[in-house]
């Protein structure tokens, strides 16, 4: 582990001698809701560091809830069927948008 107080985020770790945050390997993290799951990309869970030479996980704790940051949903189209009452997601490259 790795300190990322500078960043305000506490899961962090170093990269391996002589490479960048970006070889920091991250396990796969999927939220599960009723029906749907969302998968997230390394863009939506890591926040890197290059001049520190850390990858930190970009969430929170909260005190008693859980909130969806603004990074999670990042390049996501979030579905709703109205009439099936059903969410979904969708990978998505929101920058063609």
């Amino acid at each position: 582990m790795a300190s990322g107080a500078h960043l305000g985020l506490g899961l962090c770790f170093a990269a391996p001698e002589g490479r960048g945050p970006e070889a920091v390997r991250v396990p796969r993290i999927v939220f599960h809701f009723d029906g749907a799951d969302m998968e997230l990309q390394r863009e939506s869970l890591v926040v890197e560091d290059r001049v520190a030479g850390v990858a930190c996980l970009g969430m929170v704790s909260a005190r008693g809830m859980s909130v969806l940051g603004s990074m999670q949903p990042q390049n996501m189209h979030i579905l709703y069927d109205i009439e099936r009452g059903l969410l979904s997601f969708e990978p998505a490259n929101c920058a063609e948008v």
